[in-house]
């Protein structure tokens, strides 16, 4: 009949738990970022004088940010969890450019460049993917 308006379904209601997982995401891809920045770091300062272990550290917290990306594989995609993991695209591809081109071990002044190009690289795939999903 004419009377009748036809139903749309919910366009905004989210799934329930759909939030909490974003929200872990984002905090998982910010502390992988950070133990991939402060894994040297945290070694040098548990054991500095033993090399073994400072060695069994770093292998754990390797593991540990290896095993955190693979897990925000199975989480929902955010624009910032993107933004985030361009970010450390940049930071793991400086590192293999110092450590395979230039021979470089440990944190010198053209690192702070690579931190740099990260943020910037961040904030641009951020901003990039805000704008395509008001466009849609």
């Amino acid at each position: 009949p004419a009377n009748y308006q036809q139903v749309q379904p919910f366009q905004g209601v989210k799934a329930v738990g759909e939030k909490p997982k974003k929200l872990t995401g984002n905090i998982l891809a910010f502390l992988s970022v950070l133990l991939y920045v402060s894994g040297f770091q945290v070694c040098e300062y548990f054991y500095f004088e033993d090399i073994d272990k400072w060695r069994s550290l770093r292998d754990l917290l390797i593991n540990l940010n290896i095993f955190i990306l693979v897990g925000l594989t199975f989480l929902p995609r955010t624009v910032l969890i993107k933004s985030i993991m361009v970010g450390f695209s940049v930071f793991c591809f400086g590192d293999l450019v110092d450590r395979i081109v230039f021979d470089i071990q440990v944190f010198v002044n053209s690192d702070y460049g690579v931190f740099l190009a990260a943020v910037f690289a961040s904030i641009i795939t951020y901003k990039y993917n805000v704008k395509r999903r008001n466009l849609e």
